[in-house]
């Protein structure tokens, strides 16, 4: 460094060390005081000479105790203008006083290189597993699946991968991990370890009621499902509902947990205990059901707008909407009278509002496809039209039997329910169905006062109007004589 101008004298004191001088000129600045002073002292190899801190003071070596002018390293005192002059800050300078107090930084860690982000690449990878088939596989193809290796790894990061459990009963061997995940710390699926594995690796507790097991389910098998489904584009969306407004735990025959695929319900589960001595743990796999899902021409979730402007939601139960409140309180009779008389295979109401009921048992509206299904169906049917039509002193009557109005519960009874109640009355009835179509109803409805024996002729229709080739001679003879015979007899 060039002295510039005048040469003066300055005597230093490293704060907690020991003193000595730096010769330099008036118009030096004071960063080139700095670096003067850097060059006699030792700092560590992070720090630079801007780094340093000075005091401007004035005192006698002698005057200081121990080396450590606290006092004197004020905020006051402190020089922190780097192009200030050398002479404007110090002058008067004389003898052997020190006139500036410098101090170190702290030493502070090497700076540490940053490491690269290593790229998510989970929805390639998922993209690789889930490819779909040209075919569906066979039944026997999918019992080795699980044994068959994956088309592609799992990378993870290290911190990640050595995370499962390995060697020990709870967990698995070394060869079965590294058939699935392999180490990349350059690319890894850290989303699908955040989401889905690390939950598999460390699964939520449980408690003894049934919703301490839903958090275990849903990291297990939901999760799985809308993960790795929302990566397939050949895959519709997964929509999943649990425990929500729209009542999915309100009795024994409704799942509480639904999985929706374009309005079809492929999986549905967790069906209530019909004992409360049952593992609820059992709820999560012994109840969950995969729906075969036929070609059909509805979907299990829909809202119909009928001509008389009723608005049918189908959903996990049925909600029908009235613009007249009188339906709703006519209804609430109607159901509240079947279920008083214990009348079997009909639907139910579960609440009602002022303009609308709530109905249970939404089961798949499916006909008959065989003999035995159709004597089935004609047993619930017939079981439930004794009941009504029993009921002490006002029987009842459906008067709209048709397949539409039919449902398959699928259970090990294979039950068939009777539903939709809109047009049910008091027998006899003077009420005309004028809108019904002659050749689909018992012609008495349309014209004048009728009874029971209208819901004898829609069963008797039922047998007719079905697909079924193979129906005995007897029965069909049965079935017509019960919709082409006089109703006034």
């Amino acid at each position: 460094m060039s002295i510039d101008s005048t040469p003066i004298t300055l005597w230093c004191l490293e704060y907690r060390s020991s003193s000595f001088s730096i010769t330099i000129g008036n118009n030096n600045s004071i960063f080139d005081l700095k670096k003067a002073i850097f060059k006699e002292i030792s700092v560590p190899n992070n720090v630079k000479a801007k780094n340093l801190s000075l005091w401007s003071v004035n005192v006698e070596e002698s005057q200081l105790e121990s080396n450590t002018p606290d006092g004197l390293m004020t905020v006051e005192n402190e020089i922190k203008i780097a192009t200030q002059k050398v002479g404007n800050t110090f002058y008067g300078v004389q003898d052997n006083n020190i006139r500036v107090v410098v101090r170190v930084p702290v030493a502070t860690s090497q700076p540490v290189a940053v490491p690269s982000i290593p790229k998510n690449i989970t929805a390639e990878v998922i993209k690789q597993l889930v490819q779909s088939p040209g075919q569906l596989p066979n039944r026997s193809d999918l019992a080795n699946f699980l044994n068959k290796n994956p088309p592609v790894k799992i990378p993870l990061a290290p911190i990640h991968f050595f995370q499962f459990k390995t060697g020990d009963l709870d967990g698995i061997t070394d060869e079965e991990r590294d058939i699935y995940f392999m180490q990349n710390a350059e690319e890894e699926c850290t989303s699908l370890f955040s989401k889905l594995l690390g939950q598999l690796i460390f699964p939520p507790s449980y408690g003894k009621n049934e919703n301490s097991y839903h958090d275990l389910w849903d990291s297990i098998i939901k999760n799985t499902m809308k993960i790795f489904g929302k990566h397939n584009t050949s895959l519709p969306t997964l929509e999943f509902d649990r425990n929500t407004s729209k009542r999915t735990t309100t009795d024994h025959n409704r799942p509480d947990m639904v999985v929706i695929v374009r309005n079809i319900c492929p999986f549905q589960g967790e069906e209530k205990s019909q004992e409360d001595a049952e593992d609820l743990s059992k709820e999560l796999t012994k109840k969950f059901q995969v729906n075969l899902c036929l070609p059909r021409d509805f979907p299990d979730f829909e809202t119909i707008i009928r001509s008389n402007r009723t608005v049918v939601e189908l959903r996990y139960a049925i909600t029908k909407k009235f613009t007249n409140e009188g339906q709703v309180t006519y209804l609430k009779e109607i159901y509240g009278m079947l279920q008083a008389n214990n009348v079997r295979f009909s639907d139910r109401l579960e609440y009602s509002s002022k303009h609308s009921v709530h109905l249970v048992l939404h089961r798949e509206q499916q006909e008959p496809s065989n003999l035995k299904e159709l004597l089935q169906a004609l047993i619930c049917i017939l079981t439930c039209l004794k009941s009504m039509h029993s009921i002490d002193p006002n029987l009842i009557m459906h008067r709209d039997i048709q397949w539409p109005n039919i449902i398959r519960h699928y259970d090990e009874y294979q039950r068939f329910i009777l539903i939709d109640f809109d047009y049910t009355t008091f027998s006899p009835s003077s009420e005309l169905l004028k809108e019904f179509s002659k050749n689909d109803y018992a012609h008495e409805m349309l014209i004048r006062k009728h009874n029971f024996k209208v819901d004898i002729w829609g069963v008797g229709h039922l047998v007719a109007s079905c697909n079924i080739s193979s129906i005995s001679s007897d029965l069909s003879s049965f079935s017509v004589n019960l919709y082409k015979s006089d109703l006034k007899k």
